[in-house]
């Protein structure tokens, strides 16, 4: 409830009730009530002994007028106002729509002046003035215009309307907390077209992908070139431009580049055979969070293993035990593979040695028994092969 005071005037028999002590406009088309002070500190007790105090007066020319006081019923004048943030996931840089509706204590949009805060600083329009205040009018009771944030943090938008002659201010916030933006990194593999020189993605479902299940250059061979793309996306999977990132490959610096709309491609030359790690790191900066992808390199040639074993003696009838050539052939491709150290495991025995310039390791006088033997060829890693393991049966009949 608003209180305003009432000084008579000299010339109230012309019908003016106030004087420059009071503001006639604060008093248009308002509900109050008007009653007289009461001078509370000096109390009257008439002869019948019932106390009382007498109003508050003012002197004018010598005669004593009293002072009203005009309670005007603050209730009938209340605001409100609602504040409406449009997106629900806020990242820096993207533009929101920011809105006030301005109502009177009936629901009936009311026009007025609201100014906007983001925490201290007006943002008013859309445009931050730092500690000057602006005031944007309604229209039909709405306030709208767009805004973005330059920073991640959790904010605090604010909306307040100005008080009026009939109306009182109201406020509204809204509590939001605004990211950077989520960056992804695809690393495609891609393969030479074969047609006009140019790279062609080879679709081989390796995109936006990490981990010890997935590879480029799966498909390689030993002294190969590996190829593949890196692009940066947003989360709509739309492309980034723009942003610089690193390549690292088995935890030593392999390349930096900055990404564009279609991507960038590297090759990998002389890798060693076998599974290696490629990481594609982006730091981020103000608008966009880091991003850390990593995923496999593969390179080296495969080996075929065949193993195969004829008996040659009966030891034991009884138990029907026999010794008999067990031959292992290592191939790439159809050529035979010299030098190569191999571990032969047959149950509880296994025996290493190398392969003879005929790609071969013989083994004579092996005992077997009669029936199915699995066997196990593990063959060393080298510059040109990857290590293999080759499990195969032999039957003594």
């Amino acid at each position: 409830m608003k209180t305003f005071i009432i000084y008579p005037d000299k010339a109230r028999a012309l019908g003016n009730v106030m004087n420059n002590n009071s503001n006639v406009l604060d008093m248009v088309e308002v509900n109050s009530n008007v009653i007289p002070l009461l001078d509370e500190e000096h109390p009257i007790t008439p002869e019948e002994g019932n106390q009382y105090c007498p109003p508050m007066t003012v002197d004018y020319d010598n005669l004593q007028f009293p002072i009203f006081q005009m309670n005007v019923l603050g209730s009938l004048y209340d605001t409100s106002l609602t504040l409406d943030v449009s997106a629900n996931a806020l990242y820096v840089g993207d533009g929101v729509t920011i809105t006030a509706t301005l109502r009177d204590n009936n629901g009936n949009l009311l026009d007025g002046a609201i100014a906007f805060k983001c925490g201290n600083d007006c943002i008013t329009n859309g445009n931050n003035t730092g500690n000057n205040d602006v005031y944007a009018s309604t229209t039909n009771g709405v306030v709208s215009f767009n805004y973005s944030f330059d920073s991640m943090g959790e904010y605090t938008i604010t909306a307040r309307s100005v008080a009026t002659n009939r109306y009182h201010s109201s406020e509204s916030f809204e509590e939001i907390s605004v990211s950077k933006k989520p960056v992804n990194i695809w690393i495609n593999n891609v393969s030479d077209s074969g047609n006009d020189g140019s790279i062609a993605d080879a679709d081989t479902g390796y995109n936006n992908v990490g981990g010890s299940d997935s590879y480029v250059g799966s498909n390689t061979e030993y002294n190969d070139e590996i190829q593949f793309k890196v692009q940066l996306v947003n989360h709509n999977d739309q492309p980034i431009t723009g942003l610089s990132y690193s390549i690292t490959l088995d935890d030593q610096l392999f390349d930096t580049g900055t990404s564009t709309a279609n991507g960038e491609i590297y090759t990998i030359s002389n890798l060693d055979s076998g599974e290696h790690t490629l990481t594609v790191y982006f730091p981020g900066n103000n608008m966009y969070a880091s991003r850390t992808e990593t995923i496999g390199a593969y390179n080296g040639s495969q080996l075929e293993v065949y193993v195969s074993y004829e008996t040659t003696d009966l030891l034991n009838a009884a138990s029907q035990l026999y010794t008999g050539v067990l031959e292992v052939d290592v191939y790439y491709k159809t050529n035979p593979v010299a030098g190569l150290p191999i571990t032969v495991i047959i149950g509880n025995i296994d025996i290493s040695d190398t392969t003879n310039s005929s790609g071969s390791v013989v083994i004579s006088g092996w005992p077997l028994g009669k029936g199915t033997h699995s066997v196990v060829v593990n063959t060393s890693a080298t510059n040109q092969f990857t290590a293999t393991t080759t499990t195969t049966t032999v039957t003594v009949p």
